[in-house]
């Protein structure tokens, strides 16, 4: 089941801004599901985009050559906005003169929308030559009212907690326990039961 993420919604709303948008959290949060919510909801509107991960060694060995080899790997007419969409940004070796270069260059015709790890933004080769250029969003795990939307339970997830009936208090404490328990990594809560604990014990040991 899909959930569009409260970031993906307020991030809607600086699509058609110039700034650098920039999604900053931990592994398996989300971030990659919410760019590629944000670039669906562009491709509904017809405006041209294009998504790349640079886990692929290749991808990467090429735009740490030169920035500009982003145009050998897409077609860009640069005489409408184009939207590229780059995933894990902090593998490329000096990625805020990356973002720098196309923001200076050619604002107004490429917007950038990047994920990168906690980790990256606190690393020494990001810099703050940015600033004034980009538009920051943390991305954390599913929120409770998330996790509910997650559950079919968008209803319950809208409701003032403070003023539930009796039979939405049960309800609600049951999902609340079963959130406590698990986390809201996305990947966990939407796995069968008998593979939360194993996916879980993944995720630590990935920080290892």
């Amino acid at each position: 089941m899909t959930v569009i993420r409260d970031v993906t919604e307020k991030a809607q709303k600086y699509l058609e801004t110039e700034d650098i948008l920039l999604f900053i959290g931990s592994r398996q949060a989300g971030k990659t599901t919410i760019l590629k919510q944000l670039q669906k909801i562009l491709q509904k509107k017809g405006q041209p985009s294009h998504f790349i991960n640079l886990e692929d060694p290749d991808y990467l060995k090429l735009l740490n050559v030169s920035p500009k080899n982003l145009f050998k790997i897409f077609s860009l007419d640069l005489r409408q906005n184009t939207f590229i969409f780059i995933d894990e940004v902090q593998y490329l070796e000096n990625p805020s003169n990356f973002l720098k270069y196309f923001y200076d260059e050619y604002r107004g015709k490429i917007k950038l929308c990047v994920s990168g790890s906690s980790a990256f933004y606190i690393d020494e080769k990001f810099k703050d030559s940015l600033a004034g250029r980009k538009r920051m969003f943390y991305v954390f795990t599913f929120s409770f009212r998330e996790y509910l939307r997650c559950k079919g339970e968008d209803d319950l997830s809208q409701k003032d907690f403070n003023s539930l009936s009796l039979s939405e208090r049960e309800k609600i404490s049951f999902f609340y326990q079963e959130y406590i328990i698990y986390g809201g990594y996305p990947r966990v809560v939407l796995a069968p039961l008998e593979e939360k604990v194993e996916i879980l014990r993944d995720l630590a040991y990935s920080y290892v």
